[in-house]
């Protein structure tokens, strides 16, 4: 199952995440960077999902950097990631698992087993964490201090995807594969959904900005006919829905057609980078989206890093080979890039 970008990430502690530069309305100030990790699904069939690290001072690069402090393969394929603290989890839908690492040594410390089809994953409190299960719309109860899953279902919409905590809510994006418009607010004292959003066709990734607004992506609905060939007359476009964090309510919508699948923030400059068929660029104020793209150049996934003001994106070039991570300047200036594995999904900023 594929998931092309990985949305916005958790911010706590220690660990900087682009995608969630707001985590209980706390933003530290930034720190110096002190590794990347890249996800990669892997071919479904071979079950090959990796995990890539890249030091920006030295650039050296380590494809598989889980499997080598590991002596063993991740063995699945990786839907998404999320960095707390000392841990990353990495969520593998195939194997239906979270695989649990320290995140500086990547040393395993543990594995979730899930009874369900997972697709993301999200930090609730030191004690509970919650899954997106992808095929029976709901959202499971993660116990942290065991690392297991409990009984507990939380029933959402049609193929949720990202989850996002900010305070004591949960929201979740419920992509319905362009089918289901809809995202649960889930009340994380409770574990009930306190109510139901409409945005777009297919929401499908989440992120948020300083302003604790949501930014979440709707790829919109893909239609094929009954011979499975594609209907474009039928097919419902993307956009991209703003809700307030707080009051948990739509505050507006940008249009974008196309596709969409995944954004990157950068607040300091009031840009927000779309990946819709190549890259377009969103003014962050006037929610407009600016007539050039910053490159026409299609990718898997997207990443900014406020500490170098630089744009990280994935070229996945198939399930058979693997991919490149190409880093590029606010001008849109290619000015470096890595090997990582096959079919890169997301980016995951850490510092010290």
């Amino acid at each position: 199952m594929k998931q092309r970008f990985i949305r916005s990430l958790s911010l706590l502690v220690v660990t900087f995440l682009i995608g969630s530069c707001v985590d209980g309305g706390n933003n530290p100030d930034p720190l110096e960077l002190s590794s990347v990790y890249v996800t990669n699904e892997g071919n479904f069939n071979d079950s090959d999902g990796s995990l890539t690290s890249y030091d920006p001072e030295s650039g050296s690069t380590l494809k598989k950097a889980f499997g080598n402090a590991n002596g063993r393969p991740l063995a699945g394929i990786i839907q998404s990631a999320k960095i707390a603290g000392e841990h990353i989890f990495m969520v593998l839908n195939n194997a239906n698992k979270i695989e649990v690492a320290e995140v500086e040594s990547l040393e395993s410390v543990a594995t979730i087993e899930l009874s369900t089809t997972p697709t993301d994953f999200e930090i609730i409190n030191n004690q509970t964490g919650y899954v997106s299960n992808l095929y029976d719309g709901s959202v499971t109860v993660v116990d942290l201090e065991n690392f297991e899953e409990t009984d507990q279902r939380i029933s959402v919409g049609s193929q949720p995807w990202s989850i996002f905590r900010m305070n004591n809510l949960a929201f979740v994006a419920n992509k319905g594969a362009g089918n289901d418009n809809t995202i649960s607010v889930i009340n994380t004292t409770s574990h009930t959904v306190d109510h139901t959003i409409e945005a777009g066709p297919g929401p499908q990734d989440i992120s948020v900005d300083m302003a604790g607004r949501l930014w979440v992506v709707c790829n919109g609905l893909i239609a094929y006919d009954e011979n499975w060939e594609r209907d474009p007359a039928n097919d419902k476009p993307g956009s991209v829905y703003l809700i307030d964090g707080s009051s948990a309510t739509v505050i507006d919508s940008i249009e974008t057609g196309g596709h969409p699948t995944g954004i990157a923030l950068d607040n300091d400059n009031a840009k927000a980078y779309l990946l819709n068929d190549g890259i377009s660029v969103i003014d962050m104020n006037t929610l407009s989206v600016e007539e050039e793209p910053f490159t026409s150049r299609s990718f898997s996934a997207i990443g900014y890093l406020p500490t170098q003001e630089r744009l990280y994106v994935g070229d996945s070039r198939g399930y058979s080979q693997d991919g490149q991570a190409l880093i590029y300047d606010q001008q849109g200036t290619a000015v470096d890039s890595f090997n990582v594995g096959i079919a890169p999904n997301g980016f995951h900023f850490v510092v010290n």
